[in-house]
């Protein structure tokens, strides 16, 4: 029995056919706005969806952060499997409703950054700073 995930991908027989498949007929985006958050422009995408060239490993970290984990990269890279690893997860960028959980562990790290800064201690507040960084790398001081 075939999942949605890998019905009719046979003829995605390329790199650059399937990354091309994933954007336009799963996501549905202009490649403008796929490119965001993955360090290369609309232009490198169109050379890795034409299989001028090939996606780096930086771009497939990236996509991979991205999407959560969620994409099967062996996929990707070889046509085996199925798309997702498991069920399909939005961008990280998209927002979604909190969760009684959610909530509870948002109130629980506040409270430890709160503490933490209380402290002083500077080595804590060095490495969450980096953490933060490594989460938002637009955000680093210069």
């Amino acid at each position: 029995m075939s999942s949605k995930n890998d019905m009719g991908l046979e003829k995605y027989d390329t790199i650059g056919k399937r990354l091309r498949y994933f954007r336009e007929e799963d996501l549905g985006e202009p490649r403008e706005k796929f490119v965001h958050g993955l360090d290369i422009t609309p232009r490198t995408l169109e050379r890795y969806e034409s299989d001028e060239s090939h996606p780096d490993a930086q771009f497939l970290t990236k996509l991979n952060a991205k999407y959560q984990g969620s994409i099967n990269l062996d996929w990707l890279l070889t046509g085996r499997g199925n798309l997702y690893l498991a069920s399909k997860v939005e961008p990280e960028t998209t927002k979604e409703a909190s969760t009684p959980y959610s909530d509870i562990i948002i109130e629980k790290m506040q409270e430890q950054l709160r503490r933490i800064y209380n402290e002083r201690n500077f080595l804590k507040l060095a490495t969450l700073q980096s953490l933060l960084n490594l989460l938002d790398p637009e955000s680093k001081k210069d």
